[in-house]
């Protein structure tokens, strides 16, 4: 079984001072939860890296053995439009949002097949990935195997959880789309 740990983040240059703060809190929610991660993936995307510095200083402190796993980064799981939506949005549209949508399509794909896949070992693997939430919209999508154009119909907040289990069979089973539990109200930001 394969267990996705999906963290939202913001596709603006920096990360603002809330944007720091959402990443801290998410951070100790993660290490909260006592999970021993495998692997931790993250976008190319400037504010991905901001992110998953602080969600990891806060998942580990000097003398934990985990704070050796070493982040790769991956510019497949950079931000961009994995599809048109439908109903259509003008103001998307007019915006320029899916410029690059055919690119952008074809690279977040790759992304769902290197990384969203069942494990075919006896071990349980646990992943974590720092990204952007067009990007996990679209793997739910794909994962539930629904139309990607249904993709912007999931709410997925800054520094939100989204979490999701491959399992040996091939099964899929959606545990958490957007939490935002660890937040308060004033907390909680949409890109």
């Amino acid at each position: 079984m394969v267990n996705m740990f999906m963290i939202q983040i913001q596709t603006k240059k920096i990360l603002t001072t809330l944007g720091r703060l959402q990443a801290s809190i998410t951070g100790k929610k993660i290490a909260a939860s006592g999970i021993q991660y495998d692997s931790i993936i993250c976008s190319e995307m400037v504010r991905a890296k901001e992110t998953v510095d602080i969600i990891r200083k806060e998942m580990f402190d000097g003398s934990n053995e985990n704070n050796k796993i070493k982040i790769k980064y991956d510019g497949n799981l950079n931000e961009g439009a994995p599809s048109l939506i439908v109903p259509e949005r003008e103001d998307l549209t007019k915006s320029g949002f899916f410029e690059t949508l055919e690119e952008d399509s074809l690279r977040m794909n790759k992304a769902f097949e290197r990384y969203i896949h069942r494990n075919d070992t006896d071990k349980d693997e646990q992943i974590l990935i720092i990204g952007h939430g067009n990007v996990f919209r679209y793997f739910l999508c794909k994962a539930l195997q629904i139309p990607s154009e249904a993709w912007l119909r999931f709410s997925i907040c800054n520094c939100s959880i989204t979490k999701f289990k491959i399992l040996s069979d091939g099964r899929v089973a959606i545990e958490q789309i957007g939490g935002d539990g660890h937040f308060t109200k004033d907390q909680v930001t949409f890109n």
